[in-house]
């Protein structure tokens, strides 16, 4: 990425895949509380890691063509705690009042 009038867009696409990443979290989470089986833990956790991994990755290439910078893994950082301090609350409360106890 060479032009500097970019880097607060791939800032901004790299905090929204934390989202969508937060967003993948709670629902591995939510599956997990549902079947609070061993392998379910192990096989949710695995999967989040692929989920994770892979929007980093395509939001990198998307937004940097796949350059590295730091501020970008802040970014994504970033917008992966904004959503679990904020979105994940309401997400819970939702899915809390939709599925039985």
């Amino acid at each position: 990425m060479s032009n500097t009038l970019l880097q607060p867009a791939a800032f901004l696409a790299l905090a929204y895949g934390g989202i969508v990443t937060g967003i993948a979290y709670d629902i591995f989470r939510m599956i997990r509380r549902i079947f609070p089986y061993r392998f379910v833990g192990a096989l949710c956790d695995a999967l989040f890691l692929l989920c994770a991994a892979a929007v980093f990755v395509l939001a990198l290439l998307y937004a940097a063509g796949g350059e590295l910078r730091a501020y970008l893994v802040i970014g994504y950082l970033f917008g992966f705690l904004v959503q679990q301090w904020s979105l994940s609350r309401v997400f819970f409360r939702l899915f809390h009042s939709i599925l039985p106890h």
